[in-house]
């Protein structure tokens, strides 16, 4: 096995060189970008293998090994649907020109269907100034369309097999399968990626071939990461009060969403949207939202009580009142006056304000048992129910709790990780990674690791991407 994985290490490193391109290398190589000698590679992963089996999630699914003397360091990970994107950073001090910056595009699939497999490299000119986004909704959609046309395909194959009569049902199943085909392909059309380097965009395909597709310098600097829904781009520019609504597909401006605030008063923050409601914050104190049918003015704007510390964060959930079970869109955003606001992502009415012990971040998560996790600038992850409810005498629920409903905290707190279904793993400013019961928030088991630098957030499922300081990256689940 590890004469398997040293053959695959230096034939991966060498792929890469050749693949790579730019100015050559420094004269003289930094330390910490020296190459791993066989000997200390076998210790490392031995080390390293050792270290992991102390986690609570700790099969190794697949290995990768970025090689330090061509990639430099991992910069920023980011876990998509079914990739991770890793931006690694080499830097010459001596020749800025010769700096190389390069983004890995690794299948986090199953071993047996490539995991861990570096599916396209990408050559940076400049840092990513925020991580990668996918068109949110769409790989999980076109997954959910590819599975109804297999089971269209199947059915109508099996009709023709047993030489079938029904005449009509043929018929039916095959205007089933052509419009889930047309689907499919509007679907892929936007299944892509998107980030920012420098002060350009660029959109590059989710899939094989990994094509770049478009990148724009628009006339604005952009001052937060884009937002992609379906067709479209919502993206915010440093010094513009407005929202620039661009094509996912072509990278063309087709509208902008200005609300009545002033040039002063900027929107910092990245935008939501649920098609075809968008979502926006802005310095003038306001959660602001836009039908981007109508175009013309807000649908509405909620007074948050100070500038806005976060983006907003939408979900769908659903609650059950008075023998009624209601489907309530909701919009949460941070507030400097260290509130969580929930407002009704339809009427514009707050459902619950939790007053936090300092300012919400841009971290919140949405758990499987309906609560949330939000982050805050002193570093505590707390955990909020998503819909509150004010019970009765006999635990009846007689409507939503204003005041929100506080379940837990961790303090200390860097980011979250991921959920399983009995926990989540929550990663702390000391390197640690603690163990919390998702019902009490109860600490299981604090993990304090020699090798294991960082630990990549995944709100997709509960398989654990982790970096070591040899540039080592592991994907770990249960059995």
């Amino acid at each position: 096995l590890y004469i398997i994985l040293l053959m695959k290490y230096f034939l991966f490193a060498s792929a890469l060189i050749l693949c790579s391109c730019g100015g050559s290398g420094a004269a003289q190589l930094d330390k910490k970008y020296e190459p791993i000698g066989e000997k200390e590679l076998e210790k490392v992963l031995n080390e390293v293998r050792t270290e992991l089996k102390e986690l609570p999630v700790n099969y190794i699914e697949w290995e990768n090994i970025i090689d330090r003397s061509e990639f430099g360091l991992v910069r920023q990970m980011t876990v998509g649907y079914e990739h991770i994107y890793i931006e690694t950073e080499r830097i010459d001090s001596v020749n800025e020109k010769n700096t190389k910056r390069r983004l890995l595009i690794i299948s986090r699939r199953t071993k047996e269907l490539d995991g861990g497999y570096t599916k396209r490299i990408i050559n940076l000119d400049l840092s990513l100034k925020w991580g990668v986004v996918e068109n949110s909704g769409v790989p999980q959609e076109l997954e959910r369309l590819r599975r109804l046309y297999a089971e269209v395909r199947a059915d109508l194959d099996r009709l023709f097999r047993t030489q079938s009569q029904d005449v009509n049902e043929i018929a039916r199943l095959k205007r089933k399968r052509d419009e889930l085909f047309e689907q499919i392909s509007k679907s892929s059309e936007e299944d892509n990626f998107y980030f920012i380097s420098g002060h350009h965009v660029y959109c590059y395909q989710r899939n094989a071939p990994y094509e770049l597709k478009w990148s724009k310098d628009f006339y604005f600097v952009p001052g937060a990461n884009p937002f992609i829904a379906g067709n479209y781009m919502f993206l915010v520019g440093i010094r513009y009060a407005r929202v620039f609504v661009i094509s996912s597909i072509t990278g063309e401006i087709v509208d902008e969403l200005r609300p009545n605030i002033t040039t002063q008063n900027r929107i910092f923050f990245t935008p939501v949207a649920k098609i075809p409601y968008v979502y926006f914050s802005s310095e003038e104190e306001k959660l602001i939202s836009f039908d981007i049918s109508k175009h013309s003015s807000p649908v509405w704007s909620y007074d948050i009580g100070a500038a806005p510390s976060s983006s907003p964060y939408i979900v769908q959930t659903s609650t059950k009142l008075k023998e009624m079970t209601q489907n309530v869109l909701l919009v949460l955003v941070g507030s400097k006056d260290s509130s969580l606001y929930a407002i009704n992502g339809i009427s514009g009415s707050k459902v619950w304000q939790y007053r936090c012990e300092s300012e919400p971040t841009e971290e919140i998560v949405k758990l499987s048992n309906n609560t949330i996790l939000v982050k805050t600038q002193r570093n505590y992850i707390i955990n909020l129910d998503l819909f509150p409810i004010v019970k009765g005498p006999e635990g009846e629920p007689l409507g939503p709790n204003s005041l929100g409903k506080f379940n837990w905290q961790v303090p200390g707190a860097k980011k979250f990780i991921l959920e399983t279904q009995n926990f989540v793993l929550i990663e702390t400013n000391d390197g640690n990674l603690r163990q919390i019961d998702k019902v009490s928030g109860r600490l299981i088991k604090n993990y304090k690791g020699t090798h294991i630098t960082s630990f990549a957030q995944n709100i997709y499922d509960d398989i654990l991407y982790a970096v070591s300081d040899k540039g080592l990256i592991f994907a770990l689940k249960n059995r």
